[in-house]
């Protein structure tokens, strides 16, 4: 299951501002199984109802592996192993699930 949240800053600039720095746009997105996706979802909506959902996507973000650069130091042929040893967990669970 794939969620994807995207934040867009709509507001009218300053006229009086020679040079406005640029509204904001943020998109998250993670894969998740079905069990972890509800979750996560309510970890966004809590940000949400909180008025702190940009604070957690920048949070989310910063803890990814990519933000992080766990991934960067990786090589290519262990990077490949490490997406097929997920690709084959996802896949064990789902078909349990399916059970």
């Amino acid at each position: 299951m794939v969620v994807s949240v995207t934040l867009q800053f709509q507001a009218k600039p300053n006229p009086n501002a020679e040079d406005p720095p640029p509204f904001d746009f943020t998109e998250l997105q993670e894969t998740f199984l079905a069990v972890d996706a509800a979750e996560y979802l309510e970890k966004v909506l809590a940000a949400i109802r909180d008025r702190r959902l940009y604070g957690f996507m920048t949070q989310q973000a910063a803890e990814s592996p990519v933000a992080s650069g766990d991934w960067i130091a990786m090589t290519t042929e262990d990077l490949f192993a490490s997406m097929r040893e997920e690709h084959n967990k996802t896949s064990r669970t789902e078909s349990d699930d399916d059970s």
